[in-house]
């Protein structure tokens, strides 16, 4: 027999009834909270936060595995000379339907979150655990420094969240050879290494003459420049010459003696030294003195020809520790400047042909102290001028830039950031 329930009885049911619709309501709270997270505002563009996450780990970021975390910034030519890089990353997640997305740039607390300066490009795309990738030749940038490790964070980010997994210290560096994609007419290497020698491009200057005063006025220094150069005997490779050798020239001082005259309007002269330079022209007194300008105009010669084979070797290379690259270089840029300091050193006061007796570009006193300091000879009443090869000047300067020259070999290998496909003249910094 069934017994009806109670008024009791009813009320319990209900309340029990009423709390597991209450309990059952609030799951559906909690489930749905869980399923709609806040949604972090947008980033500007280019910029993605990252944070420290534990299922994400780097595995390799690089051309070779044998690289050590390096990659290299591609080639012009997009169907022969991407750079590949290998990357890959292991996480205990392995939803097929997650995505990913890989970022070298600069990790940077704050709001500012991850800054990708490389634009690492994926291939085929997109962008997975694990695959290839390269970076485009149009992201080549504009500064030496900006290679190496300055720009080597590298990111992968899941499901486009807030967060990713860090390795440090990428190393970037650029095709040595390549023409570069801010200037064509420069290889990479002269575009990137010609900034290194920037503190030394401003010189002491010889003191100038003052034609109104009659004495002589020191002036401002002189800003000279790097000239690259491509043809003749700077072309590399080396041309055999008629001993059956090679023959190759790597740089060409046009300070010292081959500045042109001026315009005769300038307010202020060098009196300059005469020698027998063919841009030894007369002055506006006509008596001789040779001047030029301190202001010089653009078509004015203040340069160091850098030539093309700057960037390989000397022809007089015996073995693999000789000077290679960025330390001929070196070299060649000390060499030349030597030139000049030689030239100071003898009109720092300006240029008088009453010190210079025989013309020869060299300050009389100083022709007379070389030669009993040295086993050079020079006679202040012999044309000694380093115009004329295999003179006592022409063997003096060569001797002396030579060997200052080997004090600055290695310099700059250590912000060497080329890399050689061909692996024959090979990076410092790569090796």
């Amino acid at each position: 027999m069934i017994r009806p329930y109670s008024k009791t009885r009813w009320f319990g049911i209900l309340n029990y009834e009423r709390l597991i619709i209450m309990l059952f309501s609030l799951n559906i709270v909690t489930n749905t909270s869980s399923q709609n997270p806040v949604i972090p505002p947008p980033l500007p563009l280019g910029q993605t936060q990252v944070e420290c996450v534990t299922n994400l780990k780097i595995n390799k970021f690089t051309r070779h595995p044998s690289d050590n975390w390096k990659v290299v910034v591609s080639g012009p030519d997009e169907m022969t000379q991407k750079e590949i890089i290998k990357y890959e990353a292991s996480t205990p997640n392995k939803d097929p339907f997650n995505t990913y997305n890989w970022l070298l740039g600069n990790e940077t607390p704050g709001p500012k979150g991850f800054v990708n300066y490389w634009n690492v490009t994926p291939l085929p795309g997109p962008f997975i655990l694990k695959g290839d990738a390269y970076i485009p030749y149009a992201k080549l940038p504009m500064l030496n420094d900006d290679f190496g490790t300055t720009h080597g964070d590298a990111t992968v980010i899941e499901n486009n969240q807030t967060s990713g997994a860090i390795q440090k210290d990428v190393k970037v560096f650029f095709r040595k050879d390549d023409m570069n994609y801010n200037d064509d007419k420069l290889p990479n290497w002269f575009f990137y290494w010609s900034q290194l020698y920037e503190n030394e491009l401003d010189v002491e200057c010889i003191k100038l003459y003052d034609p109104t005063s009659n004495t002589f006025k020191p002036s401002d220094n002189l800003k000279i420049f790097l000239k690259y150069w491509d043809k003749g005997p700077f072309k590399w490779p080396p041309k055999v010459n008629s001993s059956g050798g090679l023959s190759s020239t790597y740089g060409e001082c046009h300070i010292a003696s081959s500045i042109p005259f001026l315009a005769k309007s300038s307010p202020s002269w060098i009196f300059y030294p005469a020698g027998p330079s063919k841009f030894g022209l007369l002055g506006p007194k006509n008596d001789g003195i040779r001047y030029c300008c301190s202001t010089l105009p653009p078509t004015a010669e203040r340069y160091i020809v850098i030539g093309q084979s700057c960037g390989y070797y000397f022809v007089s290379k015996t073995g693999s520790t000789d000077p290679e690259g960025i330390e001929v270089l070196s070299e060649t840029f000390f060499h030349e400047l030597e030139h000049y300091q030689i030239m100071y050193e003898n009109w720092k006061d300006g240029y008088d042909t009453d010190l210079d007796s025989d013309l020869d570009g060299y300050n009389d006193e100083w022709e007379v102290e070389i030669a009993k300091s040295s086993d050079y000879k020079f006679d202040k009443n012999v044309n000694d001028s380093y115009q004329i090869k295999y003179s006592v000047g022409y063997n003096y300067e060569e001797s002396r830039s030579r060997t200052i020259q080997k004090n600055y070999t290695k310099i700059f290998n250590q912000v060497d950031w080329s890399f050689d496909p061909t692996n024959k003249i090979q990076g410092k910094q790569w090796k």
